[in-house]
């Protein structure tokens, strides 16, 4: 595969973080069907191969996104409960669930599932 500029080596976590970025730009700006090895590999100047290598496969790869928005969702609530979460009115949870959802793809990927 031919890229634009010099190559550049990737390794273990770092790969994987670069292309679950790339995945999640993705889906926000073109919805689950955009999230492909193909397409995550040419954002990232690398071959789909080199995907499969980190995550499997194609589903490997959107399950790991799916986690990591996931866990980025629930960091986001509990960061909006802020201290104090063992009483928590219910506007407050409902504004911080909201707020949530509206940033860094929540929504995207509860349409995706």
């Amino acid at each position: 595969m031919s890229t634009n500029g010099p190559a550049r080596r990737r390794r273990g976590a770092a790969a994987r973080e670069e292309a679950l970025e790339a995945a999640r730009d993705l889906l926000l700006s073109g919805g689950p069907a955009a999230v492909t090895l193909k397409a995550v590999g040419e954002r990232m100047g690398v071959g789909h191969a080199n995907l499969i290598h980190h995550f499997g496969s194609a589903a490997g790869l959107q399950g790991a996104l799916m986690d990591r928005m996931v866990r980025d969702l629930a960091d986001r609530i509990e960061a909006g409960l802020g201290a104090g979460r063992d009483d928590v009115e219910p506007d407050r949870l409902m504004t911080a669930v909201f707020d949530a959802f509206g940033h860094g793809g929540a929504s995207q990927m509860a349409a995706w599932l």
